[in-house]
């Protein structure tokens, strides 16, 4: 179900004013998770957006990873939180996060902890980065909480790098065959269309059929263009992508092997942190970005919950591989689950390096075919009747 984004003001735990934004499914669920984290809201409104795309209101995973990543270094230092944010916000060039690290040292200064700051901004900052910084907090050790929070973040960065890297080549390849194609019918074969005229001779069916499409396109091109993008914006805003990829045939493992990579590793940074392993559950569960892996994580906490063991609640659910299950299973019994996860997580990144790897080799000879299709029927379709003549002659 899609998630959507929600402005809130009301009271905070300490009974002090407050407002900010949160993701939550629907208007209900956000009440609950601001009650769960100990806000009080009084107005609570769907954040709409007016335009399909605010570039200057866009940070990067890598903005976010980097701001942790020297948050720490100059906590480590010894320099006060205050500065560090004074800080890393002269040295921020992104306007908009200039502005969410003004805000968040606003807050910082007026009596709230680093954690309930990054809360306040969800759109920004996961929950389970904010819990664990909550914990470094508490425990004083909020600096290497920090390094566990960038390598988190550095981490996610990583997988939506392999996954653009196994996309990027077929897509510009492709779209530079369309936009070729489409400047040939638009310009190219109305021009043979003008010299088989004078031919005075029936057109095989491959060419009446290609130029009957190309006066079509010319004709009604506007039409043509604004009902795309009507299919394009309906398909983008309803269907979500995280529900079809696990029945798409070439991203079915591709998809599966990222969910468990990104399953195992959260949850190794949440066990090592001091993180109940139910609570852990909880706070990665959305991070897998499907679904229905994300129900089976809050089954696997009900489960644990219950009195089982992590494996076991895995074995239940039918959705894990086997490989994982014995792996967590050896790590529970010998309480090494902490290393058990960081391994899993590396194999399954190997895993992905593999297999985009072996697609990017299997996509070259397929695109190159459909290339051939697309443009060479298209000169063979535009030459027929020039074919035919000379044998006439």
């Amino acid at each position: 179900m899609k998630k959507y984004n929600y402005v809130w003001s009301g009271l905070s735990a300490e009974g002090k004013k407050s407002s900010g934004e949160i993701q939550a499914m629907s208007l209900q669920q956000a009440k609950i998770n601001l009650r769960q984290q100990g806000n009080y809201p009084i107005s609570l409104r769907r954040k709409r957006n007016y335009f399909l795309f605010s570039p200057s209101k866009k940070i990067a995973l890598l903005d976010i990873a980097l701001f942790f990543r020297q948050l720490s270094t100059l906590i480590t230092a010894g320099i006060p939180i205050i500065h560090c944010c004074e800080i890393l916000k002269q040295g921020q060039k992104n306007h908009h996060f200039q502005k969410i690290i003004f805000s968040v040292q606003h807050e910082i200064e007026s009596g709230k902890n680093l954690s309930e700051s990054l809360r306040h901004h969800q759109t920004i900052f996961d929950e389970l980065s904010c819990q664990l910084i909550k914990i470094g907090e508490h425990s004083g050790t909020l600096d290497l909480l920090l390094q566990h929070v960038a390598t988190h973040q550095e981490k996610s960065l990583e997988l939506i790098k392999k996954i653009k890297q196994a996309l990027f080549y077929p897509a510009v390849v492709i779209s530079i065959a369309l936009i070729i194609l489409f400047l040939m019918l638009f310009f190219i074969v109305p021009q043979f269309s003008e010299l088989f005229q004078s031919f005075q001779r029936p057109l095989p069916w491959f060419t009446k059929l290609i130029v009957s499409f190309s006066t079509f396109l010319r004709n009604d091109f506007g039409m043509i263009a604004l009902t795309l993008f009507l299919i394009l914006f309906c398909l983008w805003k309803n269907i979500s992508i995280p529900k079809l990829e696990l029945h798409l045939p070439i991203w079915k493992t591709l998809a599966k092997q990222i969910i468990y990579a990104r399953f195992s590793r959260n949850l190794a940074i949440t066990f090592g942190a001091g993180i109940p392993i139910t609570e852990g559950l909880k706070l990665i569960a959305p991070l897998c970005k499907n679904n229905f892996y994300e129900k089976k994580i809050i089954e696997l906490q009900s489960a644990i919950i219950s009195g089982q063991q992590l494996h076991s609640a895995l074995l239940r659910t039918q959705s894990f591989p086997s490989v994982m299950i014995q792996m967590i299973k050896v790590g529970e019994e010998s309480g090494t689950l902490k290393i058990m996860l960081e391994k899993l997580a590396d194999l399954y990144e190997s895993g992905i390096d593999r297999f985009i790897s072996t697609l990017s080799q299997l996509l070259e000879p397929l695109i190159m075919l459909v290339l051939g299709v697309l443009i060479g029927g298209l000169v063979i379709a535009m030459y027929l009747p020039i074919f035919q003549l000379g044998t006439m002659i």
